[in-house]
């Protein structure tokens, strides 16, 4: 179950997440912005099971958002990247990928679907 609504006068979109990974629940903090100065969008995400907050940078084209990041981990550095794609006006899909080569290969690790359950926007 997710939640997400605007804030700041429409200059963020903050998420809570409850879910389940491997069994075990999983709760996901995160708030996606768009720097006016720069022309890009930042997304920054903490969750349950990891505790460390990792910020995203990238570009939005047409109905897609794709925004990168690395992390320094044992064996040397990872590049991740969320990739945020719209479906519908009610449903958008979320995936997250890591590459250990620079991005010359992908390996998707989660992938999320959204759709637009109740509330005020569903009933326009």
């Amino acid at each position: 179950t997710s939640t997400i609504v605007a804030d700041l006068m429409g200059c963020a979109f903050i998420e809570h997440l409850d879910t389940t990974r491997e069994g075990r629940p999983l709760q996901l903090l995160s708030m996606l912005t768009y720097d006016h100065n720069d022309g890009r969008w930042q997304y920054t995400v903490t969750d349950s099971e990891h505790g460390r907050v990792q910020t995203y940078e990238g570009r939005r084209d047409a109905d897609t958002f794709v925004l990168l990041s690395s992390l320094e981990m044992s064996g040397g550095k990872v590049l991740l990247r969320r990739t945020l794609k719209k479906e519908s006006e009610d449903a958008f899909t979320w995936e997250s990928a890591r590459s250990p080569d620079e991005g010359k290969t992908w390996d998707v690790t989660t992938r999320f679907e959204y759709r637009r359950t109740g509330g005020p926007a569903a009933q326009r």
